[in-house]
């Protein structure tokens, strides 16, 4: 019998006890966000400092198959995929360094390779002097640097190349090498330039004239009427005061030298 003296325990009714009952419900004088819990309580995104999902709609993209109109980024940005840009607008880098020996630089784009290789592209400009387009590939210290200047030409720190592997060079001496001069254009020209000097050498020594000159002279006597000397001699000595018909004048032949002959010249 249970009495004043010897009430029943919660178990016994197979109730929960006022503690057991304070760490498994609320209070009813308690509210959430100031909604009493007397009923079904309907929180909203405000109620819990959120943003619903209109509001979020409006304030954030789209893991995928969104659009935006712009977007600013100040720390690094990643994409794991290909980029597409579209629109007819530049694609503007900006972030020009401060000059130093009156050189200053905006860098463009790095193309990452294995390990220490890469390809940098960027502006520069060597102040009071010209700017331009530079691409460096960089291969662990030996380097290539090429400037396209904004004068229209072009410089390379080594030799640039046309045809491929096995076509022609320029090379920074200013030497050419092509199968068109066998190798290189300085040797061709001075072979040729020789072969040429030799050639021309060769055929003025066999066929034009390298030196006159008279052959003795050969007593003329005077024979009355009219004296004549031989086709191709000239007179070289007349007689003076005295007068002696044998020896009256003196005549010598015109030579020359060609290809190493002394040759008689006549007369046409």
């Amino acid at each position: 019998m249970y009495t004043n003296a010897y009430k029943p325990t919660a178990a016994e009714l197979n109730v929960y006890s006022k503690s057991e009952s304070d760490a498994r419900y609320a209070y009813k004088s308690i509210t959430v966000n100031g909604k009493p819990l007397s009923s079904n309580v309907n929180l909203t995104a405000g109620d819990v400092n959120a943003w619903n999902k209109t509001e979020s709609d409006g304030r954030f993209i789209y893991k995928t198959g969104d659009t935006i109109e712009w977007l600013t980024t100040r720390n690094d940005l990643t994409v794991g995929r290909t980029l597409f840009v579209k629109g007819l607008e530049f694609i503007v880098k900006q972030g020009l360094q401060d000059p130093v020996n009156n050189y200053r630089q905006t860098n463009g784009m790095r193309i990452q390779g294995a390990g220490n290789l890469f390809v940098d592209i960027y502006q520069a400009e060597r102040m009071g002097e010209y700017h331009f387009l530079g691409i460096h590939v960089a291969n662990g210290g030996a380097d290539g640097w090429y400037e396209f200047r904004n004068d229209g030409s072009f410089y390379a720190g080594g030799k640039v190349g046309a045809g491929g592997g096995n076509g022609s060079k320029l090379h920074p001496d200013g030497n050419i090498e092509g199968s068109m001069w066998g190798g290189y254009l300085s040797n061709w020209l001075n072979q040729n330039i020789s072969n040429a000097q030799n050639n021309a050498q060769n055929w003025a020594y066999q066929n034009l004239v390298q030196n006159v000159r008279l052959t003795g002279r050969i007593n003329q006597p005077d024979t009355g009427g009219q004296v004549r000397v031989p086709d191709g001699c000239v007179f070289t000595g007349m007689s003076g005061a005295n007068y002696n018909p044998s020896i009256w004048g003196s005549y010598s032949y015109i030579q020359v030298l060609i290809n190493g002959t002394w040759r008689n010249i006549g007369t046409s």
